[in-house]
C-alpha cells in the first residue's frame, strides 16, 4: 500500500476484484479504479489457471499508479496450508510454474519482482467449512498457522488480509506444539508474552504428529489432513481448556502479529450508532492500535445473506449511501495514523449500484 494518508482522496481507497480471461475485463476494471481514485486493488489469482486476465489487468493498474496485492482465496487453505505454499510461490516467482496433485493444474502469474504484485493478500474464510462449527479450535488454529506460513514465504513483501470484525471476540487456544514454537509470542492468562516452555513434545504424546522441513527451508511445517474425509471432533469450550496454556488473545490478535495491514470486514450500513460500523468494529480496532498495525475499514456491496451471522449490504442502500457512510467514517477515524481508508468488496456489486 502507498504511504499516502486518508485524507489525500477520497474516503474509498481499494476494492477486491476478480476478472475473466477476456482483456475487456481488465481495461474494464482499471477505468473503474481510476474513475474511483482507488489506490490499491486486491486482485484474486486463481488457481484454474485463469490468470491471463489478472496478468493483464495487474500491468494496467500498476501502469497507472496503483499497487495491486495478489489475493488468494479458498477456506480449505486453513484446514492444509500446503496449497496456499505452492500459491505463494508462484506469486513470488512471477512467471513461472507449479504444478502439483491440488490442484492438477498449471497456472502462471504476472512477470516481474514478487510476480508484479506489491504484496500478498489473504482472503481465507473457514468459517465457510463444515468444519468450522464442528472443530472450532482446529480451524482457528489453523487459520492462524496459516498466517505464519504465509509470513515465512513472504518476508520481503507486505502481508495482508481481510478479516471480519468478530474474529476479535474469537479465543484463540494454541494446542502444546504450537505453544513449543511460539517461543516469546506465547500468550498468557493476561494478554502478555512470556516465554514458552522449552523442549519437545513427549514422545508418545497423542498430540504428537510429525515435523517436516517446509521446502523453502524452514522447519517445523506440520502436514495436515486432506478434505474430505477430516475426523470428526467435538469442540471444546473455554470450560474445557486446562489453565496452564489458556490463552485470552483473540484469533484476530494471534494474526495481526504476523500481518502488515488488515482489513476490517463490517457488514453493516451506517457508521454511526448502535451496531454500526464503528461500534462493531471498536474492538478490532483497538487491537490494530495496540499492535500498530495499519487497516481499513472493509464494506460490503453484494447481495449476502447468512442465517447465523446476519450480514448488512449496500447492495439494498445504493451508492449515495455507500459514499456517504464512507465519508463519516473518514470524518471519525481521520485522525487515526494507522486509518487508511475504506476498501468495498467487490468492484462489480459496486459497479452495479444504482
Amino acid at each position: 500500500m502507498g504511504d499516502e494518508g486518508v485524507t489525500d482522496g477520497g474516503a474509498v481507497r481499494a476494492t477486491w476484484a476478480s476478472v475473466g480471461p477476456q482483456a475487456p475485463d481488465a481495461a474494464d476494471l482499471t477505468r473503474f479504479a481510476l474513475a474511483h481514485s482507488l489506490r490499491d486493488v486486491f486482485l484474486v489469482v486463481p488457481w484454474d489457471g485463469g490468470d491471463a486476465g489478472a496478468s493483464r489487468a495487474a500491468a494496467l493498474l500498476r501502469g497507472e499508479g496503483m499497487a495491486v496485492a495478489a489475493v488468494g482465496t479458498d477456506p480449505r487453505w486453513a484446514v492444509d496450508p500446503r496449497p496456499l505454499m505452492q500459491w505463494i510461490r508462484r506469486v513470488r516467482l512471477g512467471d513461472g510454474e507449479v504444478a502439483g496433485p491440488t490442484p492438477p493444474t498449471t497456472a502462471r502469474v504476472p512477470n516481474g519482482p514478487g510476480g508484479g504484485f506489491s504484496g500478498v493478500h489473504l482472503d481465507v474464510e473457514p468459517w465457510r467449512l463444515p468444519l468450522w462449527d464442528r472443530d472450532r479450535l482446529r480451524t482457528t488454529r489453523g487459520l492462524v498457522e496459516l498466517v505464519r506460513h504465509a509470513r515465512r514465504l513472504v518476508p520481503d513483501l507486505p502481508l495482508s488480509a481481510d478479516l471480519p470484525h468478530w474474529l476479535a471476540a474469537e479465543p484463540y487456544w494454541p494446542d502444546e506444539e504450537a505453544v513449543a514454537q511460539m517461543g516469546p509470542e506465547l500468550p498468557t492468562t493476561t494478554g502478555g508474552p512470556r516465554s514458552a516452555p522449552a523442549g519437545p513434545v513427549p514422545e508418545g504424546s497423542p498430540r504428537e504428529r510429525p515435523t517436516q522441513v517446509d521446502p523453502e527451508g524452514s522447519p517445523g511445517w506440520r502436514p495436515l489432513s486432506d478434505e474430505p474425509g477430516l475426523p470428526t471432533l467435538l469442540s471444546r469450550g473455554p470450560h474445557r481448556v486446562t489453565g496452564v496454556r489458556r490463552s485470552r488473545r483473540s484469533v484476530f490478535e494471534s494474526m495481526v502479529d504476523h500481518l502488515d495491514s488488515v482489513t476490517i470486514m463490517v457488514p453493516r450500513v451506517r457508521a454511526h450508532g448502535q451496531g454500526g460500523i464503528l461500534d462493531v468494529s471498536a474492538k478490532a480496532r483497538a487491537i490494530c492500535q495496540q499492535h500498530e498495525v495499519p487497516y481499513l475499514i472493509g464494506l460490503e456491496t453484494r447481495p449476502t445473506t447468512d442465517p447465523r451471522r446476519p450480514r448488512a449490504s449496500f447492495h439494498d442502500q445504493g451508492a449515495a449511501a455507500l459514499a456517504r457512510e464512507s465519508d463519516r467514517l473518514r470524518e471519525a477515524l481521520g485522525t487515526d495514523p494507522l486509518f487508511l481508508g475504506v476498501a468495498v468488496h467487490d468492484w462489480q456489486a459496486w459497479s452495479a449500484l444504482g
